[in-house]
């Protein structure tokens, strides 16, 4: 995946979450398989960090963005 496009991606997760904001992200490549024969690579990014809940106790959280090679974001899951 190109730098640039990587930047982007890792970019727009921190203006969606900024508790996120510095976190380095681990970042996974993978083949994904639509509709039975079509092959397709997508990148998994995994960012780990601390939230606060709404008492103000920190909390674990867990965000799991997975793009294409050109950075358009097919999925995001955020854990609690």
């Amino acid at each position: 995946m190109d730098p640039k496009i990587k930047e982007m991606v890792i970019n727009s997760i921190y203006q969606r979450f900024p508790f996120m904001n510095g976190v380095k992200p681990t970042v996974r490549k993978k083949e994904r398989v639509r509709m039975g024969f079509l092959k397709q690579t997508v990148h998994v990014f995994t960012f780990k960090g601390e939230g606060k809940a709404p008492d103000g106790t920190k909390m674990q959280q867990r965000i799991v963005v997975t793009t294409t090679d050109n950075g358009r974001i097919i999925k995001t899951v955020t854990s609690r």
